[in-house]
């Protein structure tokens, strides 16, 4: 059974494990396991003061997948467009994609990006991913974000 679900400490262990992954393929694995540890508690203390959302996608009682998101302001980490929601991070673990496990956790997270005020919402994302996103409702914007060169696209009501 598949649940997608806002932060849950009970599950802080898989997810830990998961954004090893991710945080390791994002890097080309050029990263050393006290960065990671480091960036995770940094996103954790952010959870936990309510500063970003995160979801989690669980199957089979396992974390497969995350996603980590803000509404911009002038305090948020990489505010670019204030009053829009940002998906900051978004990963499933490879062996559970194109089973609509991506699909459900994107939805959520566009739903709760506007249930909290969001006025669009924007992301940037690797070449690899922009399919998805295109069939998940965003449009490309033509430009390229400056710190990573990934496509920047965006969600609009």
């Amino acid at each position: 059974m598949n649940i997608i679900k806002m932060y849950d400490k009970m599950y802080e262990n898989d997810w830990r494990d998961v954004f090893s992954k991710y945080w390791k393929f994002v890097t080309n694995n050029k990263v050393t396991e006290e960065q990671i540890e480091s960036c995770q508690n940094y996103i954790l203390k952010q959870v936990l003061q309510n500063e970003v959302f995160m979801s989690l996608a669980i199957f089979d009682d396992k974390v497969i997948g995350f996603s980590i998101f803000q509404i911009d302001n002038g305090n948020s980490d990489w505010n670019k467009y204030t009053g829009y929601g940002f998906i900051r991070e978004f990963y499933i673990l490879p062996n559970y994609r194109r089973m609509g496990f991506g699909k459900e956790l994107a939805n959520f997270t566009i739903q709760h990006l506007f249930s909290v005020g969001a006025k669009n919402i924007y992301l940037d994302t690797h070449t690899s991913a922009k399919d998805f996103w295109i069939k998940c409702g965003f449009v490309s914007t033509g430009t390229f974000d400056e710190y990573n060169s990934n496509e920047m696209l965006i969600y609009k009501k």
